[in-house]
C-alpha cells in the first residue's frame, strides 16, 4: 500500500465545501481549512469561523490526480503545482497542512500571556506550530504570524488570541489541561 500524499487545489471562494464534497465523492479525504476570528458586533466581540484560505481545498490520496480528474468540478481554478512539476506538497507546505489536519482543519483561539512587549502562547494550536510573530492586533485580538517561505502555498496568517489577564487565568488554564489528561 502507498503512503497518501496531499495536494491542494484552488477554485472559486465561497465553494470550498462543495469542493471537499466532490472530492471526497472521488475518493480523497479533503478538507478546507476554518479558523476562528473574533469579529466586532453591536455588543462588543463575537467569535466566528471563517476560512484560513479562501478557494484553497487540501485533500490526500495514494495516487496523484491529473488536472483531468479535477477540471470537471465547477469552478475549479487549478491544481497547485510546484515550478518543477510536483503536485505533491511538501517542505512547510506539507507541514502546514498536516498541522491543520492535526487540529481537524480548524484553527482555534490561542491563549497567551503577556511578559513585558512580548506574548508567549500558553494554549491552544500555535503552541505546537514554529512561526514567527510579524504583528499583533490587540484591539481585533488578534496575530499575524510567519509560518511559509517565499514558495509556500500560504507565507502568513492571522489567528485569534485571548490574553490571559493575570497568573490566576493561567494557574486555572493549567489546572483543567492536567484534569483533561487525566
Amino acid at each position: 500500500m502507498e503512503e497518501k500524499q496531499v495536494f491542494c487545489l484552488y477554485g472559486q471562494t465561497g465553494s470550498e465545501g462543495y469542493f471537499v464534497r466532490q472530492l471526497e465523492r472521488m475518493g480523497y479525504a479533503a478538507f478546507a481549512p476554518m479558523v476562528e476570528k473574533f469579529r466586532p458586533s453591536g455588543s462588543g466581540t463575537r467569535l466566528v469561523k471563517t476560512r484560513l484560505i479562501p478557494g484553497y481545498v487540501f485533500f490526500e490520496g495514494e495516487k496523484e490526480p491529473t488536472w483531468n480528474e479535477v477540471h470537471h468540478i465547477d469552478h475549479v481554478y487549478r491544481l497547485l503545482t510546484y515550478g518543477d512539476g510536483t503536485k505533491a506538497l511538501y517542505g512547510q507546505d506539507l507541514e502546514f497542512a498536516n498541522w491543520v489536519k492535526r487540529h481537524e482543519g480548524t484553527i482555534e483561539v490561542t491563549k497567551v500571556v503577556k511578559e513585558g512587549t512580548k506574548i508567549r502562547f500558553v494554549s491552544g494550536p500555535l503552541c505546537d506550530m514554529d512561526a514567527k510573530v510579524i504583528k499583533v492586533n490587540k484591539s481585533r485580538s488578534q496575530v499575524q504570524i510567519a509560518i511559509g517561505g517565499e514558495n509556500s502555498v500560504l507565507s502568513s496568517m492571522w489567528c485569534a488570541i485571548e490574553y490571559l489577564q493575570d497568573n490566576a487565568d493561567l494557574d486555572k488554564l493549567m489546572h483543567d489541561e492536567q484534569k483533561e489528561e487525566q
